[in-house]
This record gives structure tokens, sequence and C-alpha cells, in this order.
């Protein structure tokens, strides 16, 4: 199970990718807002580099959210992990309320044990 620490190092990483796609969105809009050329479409060298954006567009959107499903798995199996802790944690102190119980059973019945003692021993030395 990943630690917090790898976890936000992956969170980092994922905002990195986040950023670098807005970085690549920003571009794009850049060249479809101002296309050059004299009857104001793209050349196919400008095409060409749009197209390329795009795919590195979609492949870094599908890198993020393959990220972001597995960061969610993760997640999800640390929720687990906690509430598994939270539950043993309960047993835990049942168990050590119960135990505190029968060892204040215990001494009671120890003093009673040693009350009856002394009254048999000195039950024993009236009779003798």
């Amino acid at each position: 199970m990943p630690s917090k620490e790898e976890l936000l190092a992956h969170q980092a990483r994922l905002r990195l990718r986040q950023q670098q796609l807005d970085e690549l969105q920003q571009r794009q809009l850049a060249v479809q807002r101002h296309p050059t050329g004299t009857d104001g479409l793209l050349d196919a060298q400008q095409q060409r580099e749009v197209e390329a954006q795009r795919y590195q567009l979609t492949k870094l959107q599908r890198a993020v959210e393959e990220q972001l499903g597995q960061l969610s798995q993760q997640g999800s199996a640390v929720d687990e992990q906690l509430r598994q802790l939270v539950q043993q944690q309960r047993q835990l102190d049942l168990r050590r309320d119960r135990l505190a119980s029968e060892m204040t059973m215990i001494e009671v019945q120890r003093e009673q044990l040693e009350q009856q003692r002394v009254k048999l021993s000195a039950e024993r030395d009236q009779t003798t």
C-alpha cells in the first residue's frame, strides 16, 4: 500500500501533467484564434503542428485519467485499511475493558479470600 508521501508525490506528478495539458490546450487555442496564411486558413505545416498537439493532448488526457483512476483505487484501499484499523482498535478497546473488569473481580475475590482466611485463622485460634 502506498504511503502518504508516495500519494502526495503521485498527486504532484498529476498536477504537473495537468499543467502540461493546460499549456497544450492554450497553444492549440492560440493557433486556432490566430491562423496565418493569405486566406486565413492554416498551412500544411501549421495543420501538422495542430494535429500533433491534439494527439499529445489526447495522450496526456488519457494518462491523467488513468492516473486519477489509480489514485482513486489507492485512496479506496487506504480508506478500507483505515476502516479495518478502526475496527481492530474498537475490538482492542473492548478486550481491554473486559480484562480490566476481570482484574477488578479478581482483586475483589482476593480480598474476600484474605478476609475469609483471617476469619478462619481467628476461629482456629479461639478453638485451640
